[in-house]
């Protein structure tokens, strides 16, 4: 398994914050598809970008790639940062800029009553609440289901999970089947490689 990941630099630009957004998320979706095709290149020596329309999506949502049913992938972003994941087994991944905009409120929303206490314990840390954000985010797009149902009643069956160090200010985490022993190996895609 490998995840590859990269922080783009910001987007500049004259219009409002909506469209920076809209820039900015058409240029990571770009970049996330660029890092797909080199993370599946070194893992497999497959080159994607001679295959016409590689990528489809399933019916709830998740993107497979349609020649390679044995490889799977995911992709994340968030701010300026992408991350894709490769592997030979499901796979989710979830990455997030953790900057505390109403992470109190997305929790009670969010967690379970356990999960609450504990993130209560913490002092509404803003570092736990984004570790179990990113784990159920990384869950729902490991299944497929994206959130689709009550996020407090999440049960993580026959899944376990990889936090991923990444640049600061950046929290991630990856999911896999239970029994998946694949090494986890990450690395920082510079443009070109």
């Amino acid at each position: 398994m490998i995840v590859g990941w990269k922080k783009l630099p910001a987007i500049v630009s004259e219009g409002s914050a909506l469209e920076i957004r809209k820039m900015q998320n058409q240029s990571n979706s770009l970049e996330g598809k660029k890092i797909l095709y080199q993370l599946v290149w070194k893992q497999y020596g497959i080159d994607l970008t001679l295959e016409e329309n590689p990528i489809s999506i399933m019916e709830k949502g998740k993107p497979y790639l349609c020649n390679h049913p044995d490889i799977h992938f995911n992709i994340s972003h968030s701010n300026d940062l992408v991350a894709c994941v490769v592997a030979d087994a499901p796979v989710g991944i979830d990455v997030q800029y953790c900057e505390a905009k109403n992470i109190q409120v997305l929790a009670k929303r969010a967690f379970s009553p356990e999960e609450w206490k504990d993130f209560e314990e913490s002092d509404f840390c803003e570092e736990f609440f984004f570790r179990y954000w990113t784990k159920k985010e990384s869950y729902l797009k490991y299944t497929g289901e994206g959130i689709r149902s009550d996020l407090r009643k999440m049960e993580y069956e026959g899944a376990k999970f990889w936090e991923l160090e990444l640049c600061p200010g950046y929290m991630g985490m990856v999911c896999m089947p239970m029994e998946c022993e694949e090494e986890v190996r990450v690395v920082n895609v510079i443009q070109g490689e």
